[in-house]
């Protein structure tokens, strides 16, 4: 592993705090408006519901073709965000 190689070792992404003119504003815009607005997205679009596997065809609204990997994705960018930035 090239890792070892270099006698680097991985950290962990709970132990590095970004604080810094740049990105500091953008991750916690990202945290307090983006995640959030997505997540009303796609409970608006029917994708949340969808995981419930009630929808028949003909009902309103029709998930979208990537409604599973929409969800995945948020869920994903929300549980990084908690695990640095814990919010209930």
């Amino acid at each position: 592993m090239i890792t070892q190689f270099f006698g680097y070792k991985p950290v962990s992404f709970k132990k590095v705090q970004i604080e810094d003119l740049f990105w500091s504003p953008r991750i916690k815009a990202n945290r307090t408006k983006t995640i959030p607005e997505i997540y009303r997205h796609n409970e608006e679009t029917g994708r949340i519901d969808a995981l419930k596997l009630k929808w028949r065809p003909g009902k309103e609204p029709k998930p979208h073709v990537f409604w599973d990997s929409d969800v995945a994705k948020w869920v994903e960018s929300a549980s990084y965000s908690l695990e640095t930035n814990p919010d209930p």
